[in-house]
Parts: structure tokens; C-alpha cells; sequence
């Protein structure tokens, strides 16, 4: 698995990309405390671009019937040649979603599906943040009671916790 340089501003990446860019195209739009660091400025990925091998489409069209599947968007690096005409740049958060969907591609999974009546948790949710309201405040939420369940089954059923390598 390659490894990438860390982003040169963590989580604040694609907004001084974008400072650069506006600098790039007007530098009265930037706050003049960014121009003496933009002039002398590399983006520390500056070859990361992505061509898409196919348009991507603006809209994403219903769906329809029950197997219907959203369609797929193919993204490939774009050559050094430059011969592409439809180049986007991914910043910020979307580059590390589709670094992370590309890496999880690699890893196996299993999935198991039960159907189970949820009436009974509607109503306890309810009860439960009524008593919360009323004491010391603060919301349950169903994530949290699904994880309390979870973890009373994981002490009841420790199989349930088992792993394949």
C-alpha cells in the first residue's frame, strides 16, 4: 500500500487551495495577509489531479424499482501529457473519502441481515428522553441504544465478536 505525504495544512487543505486559487486568478480577492505567503506558494499537491475516464453527470437520475443502483463514476489519474480536457481536482475531504473507498476495496466482508420489530425502541426511545428531560437533561439517541444492545449481546454471545483473517 503507497503512502501519501500528510496534508501540508491537515483538514484546512482544500480551503487554502482555494485561497490559492482565487489568488491565482485575483489577488485583490485574497485577504492581503495571505499574499506574501502566496507568492512564494507550491501546493504540496500540485500533481494531484484526477481525470475522469468518463463525464461525470451533474444530476444522478431516479431510480427506479426495487434493484435499481445508482450508477457508478470511474475516476483515473490523469497522464503527464496533459491531453485531457475534463481534469477535476479532489481536495480536502472528498481526496481522503476516495483514497479510503479505493483502500477498502482490498478487504473482505460479510454482511447479515435481520429483521426485527422496532416499535418497542420508538417507545422506550421516547420514555427515556421524557425521564432525561425531567432529571439531569441531555437526548438518547437510537445509535445509542443499538450499541447498548450490541454490547449486551457481545457479554451474552462473545461468538458474536469472532474474526476471519
Amino acid at each position: 500500500m503507497a503512502t501519501e505525504p500528510p496534508d501540508q495544512f491537515g483538514p484546512n487543505d482544500w480551503l487554502v487551495d482555494e485561497l490559492y486559487q482565487q489568488f491565482l486568478n485575483d489577488r485583490i480577492s485574497v485577504d492581503p495577509a495571505w499574499w506574501d505567503f502566496f507568492d512564494g506558494f507550491t501546493p504540496q499537491d500540485a500533481h494531484a489531479v484526477i481525470t475522469p475516464s468518463t463525464p461525470l453527470p451533474t444530476q444522478v437520475p431516479p431510480a427506479s424499482g426495487p434493484a435499481a443502483k445508482t450508477p457508478t463514476k470511474s475516476a483515473a489519474p490523469s497522464d503527464s501529457s496533459g491531453s485531457s480536457d475534463n481534469v477535476q481536482r479532489l481536495k480536502g475531504a472528498a481526496a481522503r473519502v476516495v483514497t479510503n473507498m479505493e483502500e477498502s476495496l482490498s478487504v473482505p466482508t460479510a454482511t447479515s441481515v435481520r429483521s426485527l420489530p422496532v416499535k418497542l425502541l420508538f417507545d422506550n426511545r421516547v420514555v427515556i428522553n421524557n425521564l432525561l428531560a425531567r432529571g439531569r437533561g441531555g437526548k438518547v439517541s437510537f445509535t445509542h441504544i443499538i450499541a447498548f444492545a450490541l454490547v449486551q449481546a457481545l457479554k451474552s454471545q462473545p461468538e458474536m465478536n469472532f474474526a476471519y483473517e
